[in-house]
């Protein structure tokens, strides 16, 4: 099998020197992005925006969490390292993925949809009236009328729709989508390592999924934390205790922060001296 990422060649390979200078690592697993050759080859991985458009290569997050390649290949990529890395006392934990997030709508994930809302409902009468489908005359009759809530379907945006119910619902259905390709590389990691500590990176108040459901499946809660400029201390603090309350007040790992800049801000301030000691008293 081709590697997932060769860019990730050279850091394997240092893995023996960190060892030996008695260094401890979280291993992390490359599927937050798939490569340009399984793109072209395997197109189905690639998502659907809300607009109706296929991407192409390129970016993170970029593949579909329904797409058949990806659900095949990211599991078996993380039993590999797992297998090649398994005797390796300084690994303490294992990563899966960077910062799950984003949303498909792909045929796969109509169809995905439409199974996920059947184990929910049972019937469409139950779906019509949570929906309250009889408004502006959008009644189901069949599992095969219900169509993703995107553009193509005249909705107004991402957030407001015609019926809000389907709105919600896709939501839900997203979350738990990609929480089960997590899922799908942390037991293929434990099927190799049946103690290994499995996590991955969640971003705070981020709404597009269930952090509390997600919690239940980590080993323990980890999370990024990236301040903008100007937040005071109050909003700085909530998303910790939010993490902490995610995984039932057990303790949890400041995945990510940075000391110097980040690309994405409109301009980077200095940080005052401690200010990255704050982050560890939680």
């Amino acid at each position: 099998m081709k590697s997932w990422n060769k860019s990730r060649t050279a850091a394997i390979t240092t893995r023996s020197s960190v060892r030996e200078n008695g260094l401890k690592v979280c291993m992390a697993a490359s599927t937050g992005a798939h490569p340009a050759w399984m793109a072209k080859k395997y197109p189905d991985i690639l998502r659907v925006d809300y607009e109706g458009r296929k991407h192409k290569f390129g970016g993170r997050h970029n593949s579909c969490p329904n797409s058949p390649t990806y659900r095949k290949y990211a599991p078996l990529l993380a039993k590999k390292l797992a297998e090649r890395y398994k005797g390796y006392d300084n690994i303490v934990a294992w990563h899966i993925s960077n910062e799950f997030g984003g949303e498909c709508y792909c045929e796969n994930c109509e169809k995905a949809f439409r199974t996920w809302l059947r184990e929910k409902y049972h019937n469409l009468d139950a779906l019509n009236t949570a929906w309250n489908t009889t408004f502006w005359g959008h009644t189901f009759y069949e599992w095969d009328e219900i169509v993703l809530p995107d553009l193509r379907s005249e909705h107004f945006d991402g957030e407001r729709t015609m019926f809000q119910g389907i709105s919600i619902d896709y939501r839900r259905f997203m979350s738990d989508a990609i929480l089960s390709c997590y899922v799908l590389e942390r037991d293929a990691i434990k099927a190799v390592i049946p103690n290994a500590a499995v996590t991955t990176n969640l971003m705070g108040f981020y709404k597009p999924l269930d952090y509390f459901k997600w919690a239940k499946e980590m080993d323990f809660v980890s999370w990024d934390n990236y301040p903008a400029n100007g937040d005071n201390y109050t909003k700085i603090a909530m998303p910790h205790d939010l993490m902490r309350g995610t995984g039932a007040q057990e303790p949890f790992a400041l995945m990510e922060q940075t000391p110097s800049c980040q690309n994405w801000q409109p301009y980077n301030a200095l940080k005052r001296p401690n200010v990255m000691r704050l982050c560890f008293i939680w």
